[in-house]
């Protein structure tokens, strides 16, 4: 009788693991994916990768091409909304492409969490948050597809009513630009990737290369987020494209090998000359960017 008491009172392996997944903020019931469905997540998130970072460089590239971007949006309004007008359609065109962006930004996050074996509390924040960030993103860059040509358009054709469009126009640019397209998105962005790696520290799905390699890289993206408040963090403006070049490369490598199930790449065991590879694609696509 003491013998099946004790036997009934001991914890099984089964116990022992729901205690474990529990600490870890492991979901029940959905720690094993169907091998489909990951399949399928990890398909869909490597294709949303590419998108994303397609928009975002035929975005920028134009932009950088008819607009000076980014360094036209540090001059005064008259002279933004004048260089805005010279090349009125394709600014917003290119405008329009980053802000559909952000909804790329939202599918990739979304995808990245179904792309994992296992599902946690700490990846569905870094879920939840991507997808405030890309929504902030979106607002930000919005502003620049219809309310921007409007206001050129109510100063070229109605001077007497250019200081209260002006007004109007900074007002905007400091609230959805500033506020909720920078600060806030930035922050948003760079707290969801920390989340995002220090699930991949314990879900194995990726080595810890990804998980430790992500974690510097967004936290650079969520500190650039106080670049908005001017005075000595005004400095860390040149450093966002560093930033985001770090973070697409991030982002490329990691789609990559998940859609490849996770076999050794050369791109991620390189080697002499996979080394070479990923020096010369960081040089180039750092050069693109700073040009």
């Amino acid at each position: 009788m003491k013998q099946q008491i004790m036997k009934q009172s001991s914890p099984t392996a089964l116990d022992v693991t729901t205690a474990a997944n529990n600490q870890f903020g492991i979901d029940q019931g959905k720690t094993e994916p169907d091998s489909r469905g990951l399949v399928q997540s990890r398909t869909i998130f490597l294709l949303m990768t590419v998108i994303h970072v397609s928009l975002m460089h035929a975005a920028y590239f134009i932009l950088v091409e008819t607009f000076s971007f980014p360094e036209i949006l540090r001059v005064p309004a008259e002279d933004m909304l004048a260089a805005f007008q010279a090349h009125a359609e394709l600014n917003r065109g290119a405008y329009y492409l980053f802000t559909l962006s952000g909804f790329s930004f939202i599918l990739v996050h979304i995808f990245l969490y179904h792309s994992f074996g296992r599902h946690s509390s700490i990846a569905a924040a870094g879920r939840t948050l991507a997808v405030i960030a890309g929504l902030l993103q979106s607002l930000g860059f919005g502003r620049w597809v219809f309310l921007v040509p409007w206001i050129a358009d109510v100063t070229l054709t109605h001077p007497e009513q250019s200081d209260t469009a002006v007004l109007i126009l900074e007002a905007f640019h400091l609230y959805a630009g500033v506020l909720a397209g920078e600060n806030l998105a930035f922050l948003a962005h760079g707290i969801a990737g920390i989340l995002f790696c220090v699930h991949m520290l314990r879900d194995h799905s990726v080595p810890r290369f990804f998980a430790v390699s992500g974690i510097p890289v967004h936290a650079g993206i969520g500190l650039y987020s106080l670049e908005q408040f001017g005075g000595s963090f005004a400095a860390l403006g040149p450093l966002n494209v560093v930033f985001q070049v770090f973070w697409l490369l991030w982002l490329l490598s990691t789609a990559v090998y998940l859609y490849r199930g996770g076999r050794q790449l050369a791109l991620i065991q390189p080697g002499k000359w996979g080394y070479c590879s990923m020096v010369v694609l960081l040089i180039a696509m750092l050069a693109a960017a700073l040009a």
